[in-house]
């Protein structure tokens, strides 16, 4: 942590994000795992807060939160006032902070100190606080309801009140900051009183319920209720003799005799407020009006009127007492009356009303129930507000109902009381209120103080006012009033007249509204009242034919209108109250509605037009049920009705009325009950009396509905089935009716066609009576509906381009309406001007069932093929240019899309298009006039070849023939496309005439690909078509096409055209051919993009099999194909190396493959090769030259390119390549211009010489001498590649006997060819015999390759035969393949072993001349390969056959064993004997007391090495193998390997850097760990044991490492009873390891052991000792580590223990770390004492007794000793190791080390810095005492007097870093280190005095304090 932190602290304000980011992570996991102490958690926190990052704001603010959350979790710490200041100054910290508490971060740990130091630094401010108060007011933009509670508690508690006594105090005594004081208290106390304020005006509740828990609290007594009357701005105030507490408390006392008490206080002494308390007695009074005890509000009460609006306002004061005096009128208590009078008092005051009279309105409502007591008690109040005779003087109405009450006596009982206000309201209604007011007034009631009583007064006042002119707007509002309060409260039931109300009755309905019921008879009165006053227009009663529309959505309504909707609204209410549960409520409903109808619609005629006006209107836009339910009613109503109608009602049959197509829309409602409903009205109607007697009725129509009426019952879709099928003019249907009932219906269809065209009827109307003739359709019906849809159309243009939902529907069937059968109305001008009206609005936007959508969209829709079709040509054609022009010109891609899937389905005729083409071909820009300066406008000249611009390309012309070509490009309904061909190419070879191509490349695509689209209708196989044809196809057109382009997407298009076309006509294509490779091979290969690629394919697949029809006969001229072929595949040789790689292979192999790669390959092979000879020579100039081993790109393309095809093509290939190179000449004699060329005498299986390859006479001898050799090394490379190798090893067998005839022919050209290089070889002169035998090299090369292509059992014979050959570089060559062969495992699972152990005796035949001495340098080689494949088949087939492998063992073994082997070969030898050794396993321990000895002998042999060899690595290798192999055998050998092995791995170990070293070290690793995990350590112990001995004997000091290794690491294999069984022999062998240092200084000092020899060996022992200590418990440990102690301190130790047992202890320490010091107390006196021992100041007496140490062993002692204790004291971590006893006795020791010149003053000035200086700082923090850190300092101060300034300089540097270690608790040890320190500034020696001045500069900044005063 120490050094950790300084590098935290710097990063968190560094400015590298990622430094600090990473800061942020170390504390986030530190303080989540730790408890920090508060110096260094205060000191992390405001470097957090510095935060400049902007990127890290949110992970800053959550690591604060972090560090709060984990730290001090029990007393949450502060936040300094530094930090708050840095917070305060970040912007973005509250936002970031509100953001964590989102995120449902819990950031109180955090916000509740951070507010708590932010109150507290604006308190302590004394400058300006304005950054800070701003900060506080930010932080409580962080807070919500759930935690305002803590933080309201916290400003309470944070308030100093203690610190404001004091400001006061001392403002008091000094009279000169009087003024200053105050002014900045009272700031800061204003401040934070306005602070708590709006905590209080954000969290009301939470702020109540803290200040009843503050004030609450101790009685009132505690700092925080002091604090809070000090912010209320009261306290201390000695004019309240309220017992010592202030008002404001009483009044928020939770005792209510107690607010009483305070409130009657305030109102005494109001007047004596300041206005600061005023503000505060504002909101105490509020809630004291609303306080629920009565006494405490009657006292509120008793201030003036004019107090309570100062202090709350009219409007609020008016409020108050509004809902006051509603709450208290049903109260009866005297209290209560007592509140209800001094309400009265208040409210007739003129202050509340003043000007105002909605407010005398309110006051009026709110008293007029306490002018009619229920109660005797509720008198006094009435009397109380007749006394008001300001306020009754100025209500006109309340004047006349106190005079009307004053003429009937003075004892009025509830009954006169009622009785004259219905006089008042029925005589003196000019003195009523404004019904608008009244109205108002009513909305501004609260709706939870609204009384039953209340309401019943004010609906009677709202009806009488509004009978003296009753609007029918004011009638419904009145209504929705009235409905609104009937469902508000509980119906009561008062007997009584519902036409007439007396006082009796209004008596019953005041008693039972006082009772919380609203009663029903009055609410029937007011709707009978309004309904009967307000007029209703005669065409309302009337009975002609008319629509009544109850769907007008126009801004304003008309009278007539509006009447309609009230009376609907009535009629809903009233059907509403029929249908209630109780009897007697229903009957005065049902009594009511019969008197509405009575009085509104007072014929049955009226009534049922009304009531079918409501069945015909789909939805209603309020109403208290749902309209379904109320059409419902009013279905049942009218059947009731025309049951018990008295008169006829054959009325309602006429053709004219309305009665019969509003039931049929009702009819057809997907609601059964309204459906089952309106039918049951219509057969009602279909049998009454008398309907059959006129023919000009509904009736036959009606008898359809009645015979299919169970249909219709279950289906609501069977109705516009039934109209079908009675009134459709299909002959059809015609047909099937009666000749008598055919006009009827036709008469019966006509009306209802008339209803819905026309303008009076309603839009739902005309869209119910549509959809049922959704199926009747004709052209005449669909003429006659066409001005529906115009006007429709009209009205969606001058809206705001939206269309209701009945418009919508009515449109939609209007346009369903245009099918096959209509179509030809489109020949009348209306009916096409209405179709072409729709498709261009596509702006209109229609809602309907089916979505939005547009009418050219739903018009689109509905031109399907048929109708199409049903069209003559001019109106296709018409029809046609609507839809091009509507998908163009519309920005809308519906409409687009729509218009071209209506092209796709319909039929159309090319003759259609081409018009459209022309036009577009012959579309012209139209350019301004020029205007000369007269004003005379001048003609243009003419230019002739004007070149075309791309502002052609805006042109209407052109964009309308665009959007055709996307159609067409891919119709299939498409006649007579030939009539296309000409204008197509006529258009692509204007797109070619345009300035700039880019623009037009879209246009030149979609000709292309309308083009392609034409030819595969007119020929979808390619075959020939007629002469026609041929003559509009145009083929170089399309080849400029190609050249002028660079677009890919175009070349695509043309090479598809292109590629159709030479299906039809080869020849053309064919004579362009060339143009077009020449063209990719200059342009299009060059590109890397995938398009690029797909266009050449495309080209391949196209052009190519071109050439392979004309090889086979189908084009005429025939003879120059292969020419042909080869020019092309020249172009791709050319470029092969521009086609970007990574699509190079995947190209040419397309290529090769359409051609046929058993025939071109071989020609496209050496088309690359020939370049690569011609362009090697310029590329090896330019580029210089090639690393060796990479080939040259092309020849290594050439290999990719091959391996990507089978392998009997390029089999094929390479049998063809040897052929053609037999082919060429042998040579070409430049003694003349011509030449003359020597001919190949291998003429006979040649190929012919194919035009286009390499031309010998154009090229020079070297080239064709450079062309051969290319091929042949290219032939080599491919047969050994391994991708081609493992290519053919993976083809089956089947596969692979069909290539036999093929390796057969290969290798007999092989032999041909080697024969022919052979002889020439053999007969040429000097100067080319290097070259024919490179050649000859090669031949056999590609010989051998192609054997190693053999199957195995061929192989095997094959190799057989070679091994008897009388060449030793052939065996040698087929023992290499045969290597070659046994290297792969497959090899022995595909062929007979039988042949392999066939092979074992002519190998054995090689090897038997091993060891002759005559023998030849190569046979030698011969021999180490045939020792390589004895061993690869030992390797095999010895676990199978033993038996023969075990002579072959013997004979090994007798080779190893002589000594005639050496060097490379006995490496051979010794690999082959491992390798016999590795497969026999069992079967070669006959042999083993044989090899094993051997090969020991040949290790031992190579300890002298200096470089590591292959006999060292072979012999190593062969140690491993018998070492795996035979492991338990090996007890004989185990010394003499371990030897040998650790000899070795000493030796070699710490080669790091040489590749031969290192494969050695390893496998002499493995050998160790081999041994380690396979050998006892039981036996593997004593082994150890003596080959150490063994290896001291010999001085070999450096394999002890190796060696001990093998015993260390077995240490971890053991078992705790092994520990036990084996702890005496360790115990042992390390007592007697650790002796020999001791051994050594007895020895002869003649042949001493090096010092160095002596640490080396000593140290692995100990290392080795260590790993065992490790695995020891501490019961084992302690008596092991015990004995080592006594027998290095025992009085007959040698001297020299002692460093052997401290250099022990050392690393045991270092390893043991804590747990070391529970066992290092014995270790005290012996090591004070050694310390003195060696000390030379004290050494002379120690030398007389003969114990001295010779000067470097007393260093190393020394060096060991301090180690020791530095560890010891390093790991005391709280064990209390240094106790008082131990300080004693090692402190003087370890001083006096300070002055201890042993080694000379160097070597004092090394160890103090080393192990001195480190040592006595850690003994100082190990003893955590003041006492003894005293006497520590003061020994060590001492020496800063010693005479040698070394001596000081150490005990300078010891203090300082003492210092260091101790920090703040080196301060008590200053005083007296000063004096010295001051000594040491004066000292003589500079460099003493400048070290004390470092010194002093490090201790002050440790300390942070400066020294200079101590001086």
């Amino acid at each position: 942590m120490t050094h950790l932190l300084k590098s935290l602290l710097e990063g968190l304000t560094s400015p590298l994000l990622d430094y600090v980011a990473g800061s942020y992570m170390i504390i986030a996991q530190l303080t989540r795992r730790t408890q920090l102490s508060p110096q260094i958690f205060y000191g992390i926190v405001d470097k957090i807060a510095e935060c400049s990052q902007p990127k890290l704001h949110s992970e800053c603010v959550l690591l604060l939160v972090l560090l709060y959350q984990t730290q001090h979790s029990k007393k949450l710490p502060f936040v300094s006032a530094h930090t708050v200041e840095r917070l305060a100054r970040h912007s973005w910290f509250p936002e970031v902070l509100r953001q964590l508490r989102e995120a449902a971060v819990n950031i109180m740990p955090f916000f509740l100190p951070l507010l708590r130091a932010t109150l507290s630094a604006v308190q302590s401010k004394t400058g300006d606080r304005t950054d800070l108060c701003n900060f506080a007011g930010e932080l409580l933009e962080v807070l919500d309801e759930n935690v305002a509670q803590h933080v309201i508690q916290t400003t309470i508690e944070t308030f100093d009140v203690d610190g404001l006594a004091a400001s006061e105090k001392r403002s008091s005594e000094d009279e000169k900051d009087v003024e200053i004081g105050i002014v900045d208290t009272e700031e800061m106390v204003s401040w934070y009183a306005g602070f708590l304020k709006s905590l209080e005006n954000r969290y009301a509740k939470s702020y109540d319920a803290v200040i009843r828990k503050v004030l609450g609290k101790d009685g009132g007594s505690s700092k925080e209720a002091t604090a809070l009357r000090t912010l209320l701005g009261v306290a201390g105030r000695e004019d309240i003799p309220l017992g010592g507490t202030d008002l404001f408390e009483k009044i928020h006392h939770p005792n209510a005799a107690v607010r009483t008490e305070a409130v009657q206080y305030l109102v005494k002494n109001y007047n004596s407020l300041q206005e600061r308390d005023k503000d505060l007695a504002c909101s105490a009074l509020t809630a004291r009006l609303r306080d629920d005890n009565a006494k405490v509000v009657r006292m509120t009460l008793t201030l003036p009127t004019e107090t309570l609006v100062e202090l709350l306002g009219a409007d609020a004061a008016l409020e108050e007492l509004i809902s006051l005096a509603m709450q208290y009128l049903d109260k009866s208590g005297k209290v209560s009356l007592e509140v209800s009078c001094l309400l009265v008092q208040h409210l007739c005051s003129g202050l509340l009303h003043a000007n105002s009279e909605l407010a005398e309105i309110r006051i009026l409502l709110t008293l007029l129930p306490f002018l009619m007591p229920v109660k005797d008690k509720e008198i006094d109040v009435m009397i109380e507000l007749i006394k008001q005779h300001s306020f009754i003087n100025k209500c006109k109405f309340l004047a006349a109902l106190i005079r009307e009450l004053k003429s009937r006596g003075s004892t009025n009982t509830l009954t006169d009381i009622c009785s004259a206000f219905l006089k008042c309201l029925s005589e003196n209604r000019e003195l009523l209120p404004d019904v608008e007011l009244l109205l108002e007034a009513t909305q501004k009631v609260d709706p939870a103080n609204r009384k039953p009583v209340h309401m019943l007064l004010l609906l009677l006042m709202l009806v009488s006012s509004v009978l003296e002119r009753p609007t029918p707007a004011l009638s419904q509002q009145i209504l929705d009033v009235a409905v609104l309060y009937s469902e508000q409260f509980q119906v009561a039931r008062v007997k009584g007249d519902m036409l007439v109300i007396d006082g009796t009755v209004m008596a019953d309905c005041v008693t039972a509204a006082r009772a919380g019921c609203f009663p029903l008879v009055v609410f029937l009165y007011s709707v009978l009242q309004l309904s009967r006053h307000t007029l209703f227009p005669d065409i309302l009663k009337s009975e002609q034919e008319s629509w009544w529309d109850l769907e007008h959505r126009g801004k304003t309504r008309k009278d007539n209108e509006l009447t309609l909707r009230f009376a609907v609204r009535v009629l809903e209410v009233l059907l509403t109250g029929c249908g209630v549960r109780y009897k007697d409520v229903r009957m005065q409903y049902a009594a009511c509605l019969k008197e509405f109808f009575k009085v509104s619609f007072p014929t049955s005629v009226s009534q049922v037009k009304f009531l079918c006006s409501v069945i015909a209107y789909p939805g209603s836009e309020h109403g208290v049920v749902g309209w379904s339910e109320l059409r419902l009613r009013c279905l049942r109503l009218v059947a009731a009705i025309l049951r018990q109608s008295d008169d006829s009602i054959s009325w309602a049959l006429r053709l004219k009325e309305t009665v019969v197509p509003a039931l049929m829309t009702a009819a057809a409602n997907p609601l059964a009950p309204i459906r089952h409903a309106a039918l049951d009205c219509l057969l009602v109607l279909a049998s009454s009396i008398g309907a059959g007697l006129d023919s000009n009725t509904y009736i036959p129509l009606l008898e359809a509905v009645k015979d299919r009426r169970e249909e219709i019952m279950l289906d609501a879709d069977q109705l516009s089935l039934v109209m079908y099928t009675v009134l459709s003019p299909d002959p059809a249907v015609q047909s099937l009716l009666k000749p008598s009932q055919q006009p009827q219906l036709a008469a019966a269809l006509n009306a209802l066609l008339t209803c819905i065209t026309s303008i009076k009827t309603p839009l739902y109307i005309s869209m119910g009576l549509l959809d049922i003739l959704a199926s009747v359709n004709s052209q005449e019906i669909f003429h006659r509906l066409l001005p529906v849809g115009r006007r429709i159309l009209e009205r969606g243009q001058e809206s705001s381009g939206w269309l209701d939902f009945n418009s919508s529907t009515i449109f939609r069937n209007i346009v369903q309406r245009l099918t096959s059968d209509t179509a030809m109305c489109l020949e009348r001008l209306d009916c096409w001007k209405f179709v072409q009206t729709a498709i261009m609005d596509w702006k209109t936007v229609l809602q309907d069932t089916q979505g939005k959508t547009f009418p050219a969209i739903l018009m689109m829709q509905q031109i399907s093929r048929e109708v199409f079709e049903a069209l003559d040509e001019s109106l296709q054609q018409q029809l046609l240019t609507q839809l091009v022009v509507a998908a163009t010109d519309s920005e809308i891609s519906e409409v687009a899309s729509t218009a071209g899937r209506v092209v796709k389905k319909i039929v159309l005729n090319s003759k259609l298009v081409a018009e459209r083409l022309e036009k577009m071909n012959n579309a012209q820009v139209k350019h301004q006039p020029i205007v000369s300066p007269g004003g005379m406008i001048l003609r243009s000249r003419r230019k002739v070849n004007q070149i075309l611009s791309h502002e052609l390309l805006k042109t209407e012309e052109w964009r309308y023939g665009v959007t055709l070509l996307e159609w067409v490009q891919s119709k299939k309904k498409l006649q007579s496309t030939e009539l296309l061909l000409s204008p197509l190419f006529s258009l692509l070879n204007k797109c070619l005439e345009f300035d700039e191509q880019p623009p037009v490349e879209y246009s030149k695509q979609l000709v292309l690909s309308c083009l392609l689209h034409c030819c595969q209708k007119l020929s979808p196989d390619s075959t020939t078509v007629d002469t026609v044809m041929k003559q509009a196809l145009n083929v170089e057109t399309l080849v400029q096409c190609i050249r002028a382009s660079q677009n890919p997407q175009t070349h695509h298009h043309a090479l598809l055209l292109l590629a159709h076309i030479a299906g039809i006509m080869p020849e053309q294509v064919l004579h362009n051919v060339l143009a077009i490779f020449t063209f990719m091979g200059s342009s299009i290969l060059r590109q890397d993009d995938a398009y690029s690629f797909q266009v050449i394919s495309k080209i391949v697949d196209t052009i190519i099999p071109i050439l392979v029809k004309a090889s086979e006969g189908v084009v005429e001229h025939s003879s120059d194909v292969d020419s042909a072929v080869c020019s092309v595949l020249r172009v791709f040789a050319d470029t092969a190396l521009h086609i970007p790689e990574h699509r190079r292979l995947v190209l040419f192999h397309k290529i090769l493959t359409t051609l046929g790669p058993e025939n071109s390959l071989w020609l496209f092979l050496c088309l690359v090769l020939e370049e690569h000879v011609m362009r090697s020579q310029e590329e090896q100039t330019s580029s210089g030259r090639r690393d060796r081993g990479e080939l040259p790109p092309r020849l290594d393309f050439a290999l990719n390119l091959s391996r990507t095809f089978s392998p009997s093509a390029v089999i094929i290939t390479c049998i063809k390549m040897i052929k053609y190179v037999q082919s060429l000449p042998v040579e070409k004699e430049e003694s003349n211009r011509r030449g003359i060329v020597r001919k190949s005498v291998s003429l006979t299986l040649a190929l012919k010489l194919v035009p286009g390859l390499f031309n010998v006479e154009l090229h020079t001898s070297k080239q064709l001498r450079h062309f051969k050799f290319t091929i042949c090394t290219f032939l080599s490379t491919l047969l050994s590649s391994p991708s081609f190798v493992n290519q053919v090893a993976a083809m089956v067998d089947e596969a692979t006997h069909k290539l036999e005839p093929l390796y057969q022919d290969l290798i007999e050209n092989m032999m041909v060819y080697i024969e022919c290089v052979h002889h020439q070889h053999e007969t040429a002169e000097q100067q080319s015999v290097k070259y024919w035998s490179v050649m000859l090299g090669l031949a056999h090369d590609i010989l051998d390759k192609v054997n190693a292509l053999l199957p195995s059992t061929i192989f095997l014979m094959v190799i057989k035969g070679l091994l008897d050959h009388r060449l030793p570089t052939v065996r040698r060559r087929a023992m290499e393949l045969l290597n070659t062969r046994l290297y792969q495992t497959s090899f022995f699972t595909s062929c007979n072993h039988k042949a392999l152990y066939s092979l074992l005796t002519p190998l054995l035949a090689v090897m038997g001349s091993i060891g002759d001495a005559t023998v030849k340098p190569d046979l030698e080689t011969n021999q180490q390969i045939a020792m390589l494949s004895v061993k690869l088949l030992a390797r095999h087939l010895a676990p199978e056959n033993p038996s023969q492998f075990k002579q072959i063992l013997e004979r090994v073994t007798e080779l190893i064993q002589s000594e005639a082997v050496q060097k490379n070969l006995l490496a051979s030898v010794v690999l082959c004997l491992a390798e016999l050794v590795s497969a026999l396993r069992a079967h070669a321990i006959g042999t083993l007391n044989q090899f094993v000895p051997a090969v020991i002998k040949i290790l031992h042999a190579q300890k002298e090495l200096e470089t590591p060899n292959l006999v060292l690595l072979s012999v190593v290798t062969a140690t491993l193998k018998i070492v795996e192999s035979l492991p338990h055998f090996l007890s004989p050998y185990l010394d003499k390997i371990l030897v040998e092995v650790s000899i070795q791995l000493a030796k070699w170990q710490h080669i790091a850097d040489d590749n031969k070293g290192i494969p050695v070290v390893h496998k002499l690793k493995a050998i160790r760990q081999k041994l380690l995990s396979t050998v006892a350590v039981r036996v593997l112990t004593p082994a150890v044991s003596r080959c150490y001995s063994h290896l001291l004997a010999q001085w070999q000091y450096s394999a002890l490492g190796p060696l001990l290794s093998v015993l260390s690491d077995s240490f971890s294999t053991l078992s705790s009873s092994e520990f036990t069984q084996l702890m005496p022999e360790f115990r042992a062998f390390f007592i007697s390891a650790l002796q020999f240092r001791a051994d050594c200084s007895a020895e002869d000092p003649d042949t001493p052991v090096l010092p160095d020899d002596i640490a080396q060996a000593e140290g692995y022992v100990v290392d080795a000792l260590v790993a065992l200590v490790l695995k020891l418990s501490e019961s084992a440990f302690r008596p092991l580590y015990y004995t080592l102690f006594h027998w290095a301190t025992s009085s007959d130790a040698h001297k020299d223990r002692a460093i052997t047992f401290y250099r022990l202890s050392s690393s045991i320490a270092e390893c043991l770390k804590g747990l070391f010091v529970l066992f290092a107390g014995r270790l005290v006196p012996n090591a004070a004492m050694l310390l003195d021992r060696i000390n030379v100041c004290k050494s002379s007496e120690n030398e007389a007794e003969g114990q001295g140490y010779e000067e470097a062993s007393a260093q190393l002692l020394l060096q060991y000793l301090l180690q020791t204790l530095y560890r010891v004291f390093q790991h005391d971590s709280g064990q209390g190791f240094v106790s008082k006893e131990r300080f004693d006795a090692l402190m003087q020791p370890l001083v006096d080390q300070l002055e201890n010149t042993l080694g000379g003053v160097e070597a004092l000035q090394s160890r103090a810095s080393s192990l001195l200086t480190p040592c006595l700082s850690q003994f100082a923090v190990a003893v955590a005492d003041d006492a003894l850190w005293k006497q520590l300092n003061y020994q060590i101060l001492l020496k800063t007097r010693h005479d040698l300034p070394q001596v000081r300089l150490a005990a300078l540097e010891v203090l300082c870093e003492m210092a260091h270690k101790l920090g703040e608790d080196f301060l008590p040890l200053l005083p007296e280190t000063v004096p010295f320190l001051a000594e040491l500034l004066e000292d003589e020696e500079e460099a003493v005095e400048s070290a004390c001045q470092k010194a002093v500069q490090d201790l002050e900044e440790v300390l942070g304090e400066p020294l200079k005063k101590y001086f």
